[in-house]
């Protein structure tokens, strides 16, 4: 079975309401309060990551499943378009068919090899002397 993994805090804006109602159709593993190693093996372990929250940032779960390969769906609502415009499915965290869909794309294979090998192929690496003049420039 292909298990997807959602992790953070259980509180309304993280979406749990859907969460909930998709975990009843597939195999979604939810947790929370575990220690960055405890997650890091979730998330090795996991086929792809889930987090369609109402607002999420910069959400590190995501930025670590990516780091580890693995695809992901996320709140479109999110900063890391910019960053992981590929890799994974942003998706509107109000439309339950939308998630349903991007889910059960993911679960094609085709769709999940095209996703870890672009994941492969975005760097991220960003000297910190060019992250200190951007924030200077502020």
């Amino acid at each position: 079975m292909k298990k997807f993994l959602w992790a953070g805090r259980k509180i309304k804006l993280k979406n749990l309401e859907i969460i909930n109602e998709l975990a009843k159709e597939f195999d979604i593993e939810m947790v929370s309060n575990l220690s960055h190693a405890e997650l890091q093996e979730k998330i090795r372990n996991c086929y792809a990551v889930i987090l369609p929250s109402y607002s999420e940032v910069c959400p590190n779960f995501i930025l670590e499943a990516a780091s580890f390969g693995k695809p992901f769906i996320v709140t479109e609502e999110t900063g890391l378009k910019e960053i992981y415009s590929k890799g994974g499915t942003f998706v509107n965290p109000f439309d339950k068919k939308a998630l349903k869909e991007a889910i059960l794309e993911l679960s094609k294979s085709e769709k999940y090899e095209q996703y870890k090998e672009e994941l492969v192929s975005i760097s991220v690496k960003r000297p910190w002397r060019t992250v200190a003049l951007e924030f200077l420039s502020i």
